[in-house]
This record gives C-alpha cells, structure tokens and sequence, in this order.
C-alpha cells in the first residue's frame, strides 16, 4: 500500500476521455503548484469565495439525485452565510422566508444545502489528528440530522455506521454489492487510520503529489466501504476535501462537473473502472490532479481578467 501512495507522477495514468496529447501529469502538478504558491497568502475562508461554495454544495447534492434550482441554492446558501456572519437579511429574503414557512419541500431543501454547507465549514477545520471515525461520524451526523427518511431502502441514522447489507446499480446497469456490514468497523478503523498516519508525513512536507494520491486512494477505499446507510458519495467528497485542504488545496473539487459534459459520468467510470475492471487505483489520482489542475486554469483565468478589467478602469481615468 505504502508502495502505491508512492508511485511516481509520471506513471500516473492517462485518462481515458481527456485526449489532451500534450497532457503531462508532471506539467499538470507544476502549474497546480506554481498557481498554489501564488494564492497561498490570499484569504482562505470560503465565504469570500461564494461561486465555488455553491458549485461544491449544489452539484455534490445533484449528482445523489436531491432536485433543487440552482439559484434557489444559492439563495439558500447565501442565507446560511448571512445567518453565520450575524447579518441582517434583507426584506426580500424575509418576504421568501415567511412565504415557505408553510412549504415542507422547501425546508427539506433548505436543510440539505445549510447541512451540507455546514458539514463543509467542518471538514475546513479539520487538523490531521482529527481524522478519525467519531469525527468522521460527527460530520456525517451534520449532513443528515433530520433527513434519515430520505433513502426508504435502507436504515439511516445520522453519524452511525451502516448495520444492515447494501447493494446498488452502478454504470451500465452493472449491480454494485458494498461491503457487508459487520466488516465495516474494523475495515473503515483501518483505512482512517492509513490516511492520518500518512498525512503526519505528507501535510508538513506539504507533498502535494503525496495529498493528491492520498486523497484519490481515501475516495475509492470509502465508497468501496460505503460505511453509512445514506450519504456516503457526499460525504467522501466533503472528506476528499479535508485531506486536500491540508496539502494546500483549499477550494473544494466538485469533481461531479468539470470541463467535460460529461463529468459526472467519467467520475462514475472512474471509480467503476477501480472497483470492478481491475484498474490500478492510481487513475483515481490522476482525476484529482486534472481537476484540480483544471480550477487552477481558470482562477488564473479569472483572476487576469479582473486584472486587465482594473488596468482599463484605471487607464479612463488618466
């Protein structure tokens, strides 16, 4: 296992749908790293950065089927970190609040974002020797306090682990069987353990092929567990995350959308192709570092535009 987190950058494997020939895996880690060092004294709190909070919170509950808009999200997300600050809300958002007082649906909803919202603000707080299964089951508990009735398949109680068998239908129909459930403590214990030992030596080198490879093997070993009854995609996203963060990544991937249209399929193919066709684990690395490789593009993107945009404001008043 030691030897598989360790594997070099340039095995790192192509993926299948990005037919990129100029793609390097080493190129793609220099300018993640490069971009990293540039921001790295920028404000972290996502609450300056609204547009990946939303991303994150509203395709992560997308991509598991919970049907929302997404500029109600973002109402409601906006409302949650307004609430947070101690701010006022404004009289629109009032009169929105008094009308769906009544409306049961829209409090579901509500509950889902401002859960996942703040099971987020946790994970961002998270140290290394936080990583253990009752924090874990802490945040799981924040995501889903008050939605166990959402899956009716399967017993769901918030910040335990799964009790009873689960199966389910992955890509191309193909039946998925998760781990049985009197295996999941112990197996669960052993990989949380796995992922803070190493991060006492990956977080202070700050290694961040050494985060990028931890975090992929965390992302198919947890949903291969699938130790919650409900949950389980998002929270190994929120979780993903965490271990990223201390590596130096500190917007959230979404991972579900990206550059292709059909980046909620390739992220299925990903971890099918892992759990099911024998693939090597090191793919799972490769699709985090092309995200995050791909965010960093377009922050730097975003953030020349915002520069020329000043340079031509400044330039009309002289």
């Amino acid at each position: 296992m030691e030897d598989l987190l360790k594997t070099p950058v340039s095995s790192w494997p192509h993926l299948p749908w990005d037919q990129h020939n100029d793609y390097q895996p080493e190129k793609a880690l220099h300018v993640l790293r490069t971009h990293l060092e540039g921001r790295r004294h920028g404000p972290e709190t996502f609450e300056h950065h609204l547009e990946s909070t939303l991303d994150f919170v509203f395709y992560s509950n997308q991509a598991e089927g919970i049907d929302h808009e997404f500029c109600a999200t973002r109402l409601m997300l906006q409302q949650a970190m307004d609430e947070k600050n101690g701010a006022i809300p404004g009289h629109g958002l009032q009169q929105r609040r008094q009308a769906a007082q009544g409306d049961a649906e829209h409090r579901r909803n509500l509950r889902f974002v401002v859960q996942h919202y703040q099971a987020l603000r946790q994970v961002r707080g998270m140290k290394v020797s936080d990583f253990t299964v009752p924090s874990l089951n802490s945040i799981h508990h924040t995501l889903l306090e008050g939605l166990e009735d959402v899956d009716g398949d399967t017993t769901v109680t918030p910040g335990q682990l799964r009790t009873e068998a689960r199966c389910a239908t992955g890509i191309s129909s193909r039946p998925v069987q998760y781990l049985m459930h009197d295996q999941i403590p112990s197996q669960y214990e052993d990989l949380v353990t796995l992922v803070r030992c190493r991060m006492k030596e990956t977080v202070p080198a700050q290694d961040l092929a050494g985060g990028l490879a931890l975090a992929g093997f965390f992302l198919v070993k947890f949903l291969e567990i699938h130790p919650y009854g409900d949950g389980n995609g998002r929270i190994a996203r929120l979780l993903v995350h965490a271990i990223l963060r201390l590596h130096g990544i500190t917007n959230p991937l979404v991972l579900v959308r990206g550059r292709f249209r059909r980046a909620r399929r390739h992220y299925l193919q990903m971890l099918d192709r892992i759990q099911h066709r024998a693939e090597s684990p090191t793919m799972a690395f490769t699709f985090l570092l092309s995200h995050a490789y791909d965010n960093a593009c377009m922050e730097a993107a975003a953030a020349d535009r915002g520069v020329q945009r000043g340079g031509e404001v400044e330039g009309k008043g002289t």
